[in-house]
């Protein structure tokens, strides 16, 4: 697959257009607080677009390259999880 087949939308993939997406919505509704509740499962949505393009960059053969995508996909993850637990938590108390 040539690089030219991959872009989209003014030169960026679409699955890179998609975690900018994911992050700003993580982001936003950290800062904001508004529904907190759903920041986890956003965590949650970008680690498995993470998963996925990780997975794809590793089938294409950039071994290298997969890293990035590997590692915002276990730092969503983290994020993830601290957010479950601490709503778990939250409903404990």
């Amino acid at each position: 697959m040539t690089k030219n087949t991959m872009q989209h939308c003014g030169g960026e993939p679409p699955r890179k257009i998609m975690t900018y997406t994911l992050w700003t919505v993580q982001g936003l509704l950290a800062l904001l607080r508004i529904q907190p509740n759903l920041t986890p499962l956003a965590a949650a949505g970008l680690t498995i677009v993470m998963t996925g393009a990780t997975v794809l960059t590793l089938a294409g053969g950039a071994v290298a390259l997969a890293l990035v995508p590997l590692m915002a996909g276990l730092l969503s993850a983290f994020v993830a999880y601290g957010r479950f637990a601490n709503q778990r938590s939250a409903l404990c108390n």
